[in-house]
């Protein structure tokens, strides 16, 4: 994105309603916003879908210019060989940063598994 004009509009795209209340508040602080409008973008699909979608052309209704993902499932995705491969492709070029946990905390037990099994034995 080249510099901002006033009143620009930057698109960014989120699939959390959670991140929509904590998110707006931070980016007072660290966008110029005096000088551009946010829109909020529900977006779906894997992080390869919403990645793609800040690599659309400008002129594009796809094109985003942020977006807000779970950092812990980047993480995952980085530990894997093929999508370290892909997630390189789709951040090669693009700024980004990780929210502060102050400002925009995760959601409660966020990153949590759990495996509940019945107390019957299993067969393998």
């Amino acid at each position: 994105m080249e510099k901002l004009r006033s009143g620009q509009k930057i698109r960014i795209g989120t699939s959390s309603p959670r991140r929509l209340e904590n998110i707006p508040s931070f980016l007072k602080e660290a966008l110029p916003f005096g000088k551009a409008e946010v829109e909020f973008v529900e977006i779906r699909g894997n992080v390869n879908t919403r990645l793609s979608r800040v690599h659309e052309p400008e002129k594009s209704s796809k094109h985003l210019d942020a977006v807000i993902l779970a950092f812990a499932g980047l993480i995952r995705l980085w530990q894997d060989e093929k999508g370290r491969a892909e997630l390189t492709k789709l951040l090669a070029g693009v700024r980004w940063m990780v929210l502060p946990l102050r400002e925009c905390p995760a959601a409660p037990a966020q990153g949590a598994l759990a495996i509940e099994c019945s107390g019957m034995t299993m067969l393998y």
